[in-house]
């Protein structure tokens, strides 16, 4: 190449990647193709958006699900994570746009099952069931008019979709974590010579000098899913492999427990040793700021576990112990 040609090229501009303004100019460009995509979107928003099946016909799939995220509820994240969906599809359009289209068979009883999922709901009157349905439909829609890879990076920002369903028996089944944190939390206070009683889930000090009530807030659906949801977007864009993501993931009820009985253990240690109004007030009201780095570093830390290359580990420590 000559200096000339090499000039040239230090000067070009890097590409850039489509932004909002290159899909609009991709509808006048290709119109029937634009106008089968209008269409789809249409039939969706209808049935999902505007036709009332739920709550005695006054909400939509959508209107029911947001409904569901407004305060005071346990799902108030589905905002956020809402918005994550989107973010994590813009992040991908420009793989989207250079992926492969291609009519997949698939993608025909994929959409076959989210449509009869859908009418199971209306059937059953079960609102879950028409969102769980909604990934489904959009995910065989796209194996169909676009194909195999396309659908294949969509996976993941669909079904992350999934982190804000309400289940009528989580929170319960969560319940049972209260004794579990209690039940450590009292363990490690041991080690900090704090000797305290466990009844239920009450953790009482010697002496009836001051008791804590382990509630829903510190071990319920609330640290579950915030950690969930940070669990699930730390190995999608961490992990290279499909079993690490999945086994990452299954553990994040682990590292919601273990932030969970860090934030109890460390109440009840200012309490003992500092002043018990601020260890009741001010600090376990801000003491979420202690819940997630330990939950994170839990993570983090199972995570280096996971991709430790064990042989080599192994190896170099044989050679050491022989040296």
């Amino acid at each position: 190449m000559s200096a000339e040609n090499q000039e040239i090229d230090l000067e070009r501009e890097p590409p850039q990647l489509p932004g909002f303004t290159h899909f609009l100019a991709w509808f006048p460009a290709n119109p029937l193709n634009g106008l089968q995509i209008a269409l789809i979107a249409a039939v969706l928003i209808y049935f999902y958006g505007f036709l009332k099946l739920f709550s005695g016909n006054r909400d939509s799939t959508l209107s029911w699900w947001w409904s569901n995220w407004q305060a005071p509820s346990e799902y108030e994240h589905g905002k956020l994570v809402a918005i994550l969906c989107f973010v994590l599809v813009w992040r991908l359009r420009l793989r989207l746009l250079e992926a492969t289209k291609a009519f997949s068979w698939l993608g025909v009883p994929v959409l076959a099952f989210g449509i009869a999922l859908f009418l199971l709901s209306t059937r059953m009157v079960q609102a879950r069931f028409a969102v769980a349905s909604l990934p489904i439909v959009i995910l065989g829609i796209v194996l169909i008019v676009c194909g195999n890879r396309t659908a294949r990076l969509l996976l993941f920002p669909l079904f992350f979709s999934y982190l804000v369903i309400p289940i009528p028996s989580l929170e319960q089944a969560t319940f049972q974590l209260q004794f579990v944190i209690s039940n450590v939390a009292t363990a490690f206070l041991q080690v900090f010579g704090v000797a305290t009683a466990t009844i239920g889930t009450t953790l009482k000090a010697s002496g009836d000098d001051f008791f804590f009530e382990i509630a829903g807030g510190c071990s319920g659906v609330r640290s579950l899913m915030a950690m969930a949801m940070l669990t699930a977007i730390y190995v999608y864009l961490t992990q290279d492999r499909l079993w690490k993501q999945l086994l990452i993931f299954a553990c994040s009820l682990v590292f919601a427990t273990v932030g969970n009985i860090g934030r109890v253990v460390t109440i009840v240690l200012i309490a003992r040793f500092y002043d018990r109004e601020f260890a009741a007030g001010l600090y376990h009201d801000y003491s979420a700021f202690i819940f997630f780095p330990i939950a994170l570093g839990a993570m983090v830390l199972f995570s280096n576990l996971v991709n430790l290359n064990y042989g080599t580990w192994f190896r170099s420590m044989t050679k050491n112990a022989a040296s």
